[in-house]
């Protein structure tokens, strides 16, 4: 679960706690960091080589949102599309949070996807 961040890379002091189930739907990840803040992913949907659906809470915010990530074949090796979804409601300090949130994970889901890179192709 951690490949898919890099909070836990910038805060090596950072408590993590695993919940639920061991792999794939159920498995949760909890967090807490003085720098990178409080939060937890679970993943909701998991099907083997196909995809991956989670949901990001961050409570200190009130916010919520849900993620997929589909692997599709692609010539020799796989394509994986990352897409994210989230509802900022009515709050104007949620809305430019949401409107901020491109260029501020952007690059955080960039290299994410390096890691899971990585480790697909280590294993």
């Amino acid at each position: 679960m951690e490949a898919l961040t890099v909070r836990n890379q910038r805060d090596p002091a950072m408590k993590i706690e695993y919940s639920g189930a061991a792999s794939g739907t159920g498995a949760k990840w909890s967090w807490q960091s003085k720098t990178e803040g409080t939060g937890s992913m679970e993943f909701t949907d998991a099907q083997a080589g196909n995809r991956l659906v989670y949901r990001l809470r961050f409570p200190e915010f009130g916010m919520e949102s849900t993620g997929l990530l589909a692997i599709a074949p692609a010539g020799g090796g796989s394509k994986v599309t990352w897409t994210v979804d989230g509802d900022t409601g009515s709050s104007p300090f949620k809305r430019w949070f949401g409107v901020l949130m491109e260029p501020t994970a952007g690059p955080e889901f960039e290299a994410g996807l390096v890691n899971l890179k990585k480790l697909a192709e280590s294993g």
